[in-house]
């Protein structure tokens, strides 16, 4: 199908709210509407969305659909999800984890739509990085409640205030009883920066998945204050103490420099790439928490290393036992 018009001077409504709704997504909350059920707001904000990208494709007739193969593996992937609800052990579990997944369709739906106007994308990757910079600042301001209020008080705060705000009352109990905020470093314990996400894996990933974005921004457009976003970002990653987000940083930049043009990148940042490495060099040599924390990830006797390591043996004994149909979406923790 043809792609929208670069030139078009207005951006309908659903535009507007898609890009209100990527901007305020992490700090979206959640309904409590049962004694099992939280609802996050930003269901709900999907949904409206969605309706008025749809009233505005029929209105205007440029419905877009994604021809590539990757939208029909998305596609077949969703199906094969739903079609394990059939032998799902927990019927309820599985429900509600099919429901989830196909909440991403919309969003996919709406973003390649958006993505066909060079205006209204290259907006979307400035909300994005605005979107990270402000979860960024927000997860650095709670993890420095700890050295202002000191450790106990801060976890009382988090737990009965911002945990069933951001979360819900239920899923923030279920956190409560399995969290994982605290890292040991060097027989002391510290809270890892999370923000408004239930722990700090997911906020990790939240913030990898948007630093290439603003990493490119930075080099495309040369302001400074996106430089400043890709510091702040870096430093609530670094601070998350999640081993796997620090092994996805390193194979981005290694990735980068084998896909781009790696003299010419050197030679216009020789001193930034000059800085960078002699830090990274001296938080290798210097003992500091997060060295002692990425090493950590070669000892199989710490403690969350020994509970992959079980959880990899659950996995495989449910795939020799359930090879071919598995055990229903949602409930391997069954």
């Amino acid at each position: 199908m043809n792609s929208i018009s670069k030139n078009n001077p207005t951006e309908p409504l659903w535009v507007k709210l898609f890009l209100l709704l990527v901007l305020f997504l992490p700090f979206n909350f959640a309904l409590n509407f049962s004694a099992s059920i939280d609802l996050p707001l930003v269901r709900l904000a999907v949904v409206a969305v969605f309706a008025a990208y749809l009233f505005w494709a029929l209105k205007e007739k440029k419905f877009f659909l994604d021809n590539r193969l990757r939208f029909w593996l998305l596609i077949l992937f969703l199906l094969l999800t739903t079609l394990s609800f059939l032998w799902a052990t927990d019927s309820f579990r599985a429900g509600r984890k099919i429901i989830f997944l196909w909440s991403f369709l919309p969003v996919y739906l709406m973003s390649f739509a958006l993505a066909r106007n060079h205006l209204w994308l290259e907006k979307l990757l400035r909300v994005l990085s605005w979107s990270a910079f402000l979860a960024a600042c927000f997860g650095l301001t709670v993890f420095s409640l700890q050295f202002w209020l000191g450790l106990n008080p801060t976890l009382n705060l988090i737990g009965h205030y911002l945990a069933p705000f951001f979360l819900g009352q239920n899923f923030s109990e279920v956190v409560l009883a399995f969290p994982s905020w605290l890292v040991n470093i060097g027989g002391k314990n510290f809270l890892r920066a999370f923000g408004s996400f239930p722990d700090p894996h997911l906020f990790a990933l939240f913030l990898n998945l948007i630093l290439p974005l603003i990493f490119w921004l930075a080099k495309k457009t040369c302001q400074k204050k996106y430089w400043v976003f890709l510091a702040v970002t870096l430093l609530a990653t670094a601070l998350t103490f999640s081993r796997a987000a620090y092994l996805s940083l390193i194979v981005a930049g290694i990735f980068f420099l084998v896909t781009s043009s790696p003299a010419r990148f050197f030679r216009k940042y020789a001193p930034t790439l000059a800085l960078i490495g002699s830090l990274l060099l001296l938080l290798i040599i210097l003992p500091n928490p997060l060295s002692q924390r990425f090493f950590s990830s070669f000892n199989l006797s710490e403690g969350s290393n020994q509970g992959r390591m079980l959880m990899w043996q659950a996995g495989w004994q449910m795939t020799r036992e359930h090879p071919w149909r598995g055990v229903g979406i949602g409930n391997f923790s069954r």
